[in-house]
């Protein structure tokens, strides 16, 4: 998985990622592949900011945001794809700033 654009605007936190490879993106029967957007608070803790984000796409892009407190802040993107496809989960990482 890969980033390919962070925004903030307003404390509304907005990535645009890829998610793959393209068997990791199939519905099983265990439902379609998903994304979490997560805030790191301390080395232990991970706080979830808005509902995950199913992929339906093909592509593997999609957009997932959510609204944070200002302060520069670690946010991990979490994609998980469907259960049974043999891949696991994998993390991407961005620092932001939000005002």
């Amino acid at each position: 998985m890969r980033i390919t654009k962070a925004t903030v605007e307003k404390s509304k936190v907005t990535f645009t990622a890829v998610a793959g490879p393209g068997a990791a993106l199939a519905k099983t029967a265990a439902g379609f592949p998903y994304a979490v957007l997560d805030r790191q608070v301390n080395k232990t803790t991970v706080v979830q900011l808005g509902a995950r984000s199913t992929i339906r796409k093909r592509s593997g892009t999609f957009t997932i945001s959510g609204y944070d407190s200002p302060g520069r802040h670690l946010y991990i993107v979490r994609f998980v794809p469907s259960a049974g496809t043999g891949y696991t989960e994998t993390d991407a990482t961005r620092t932001l700033r939000v005002k």
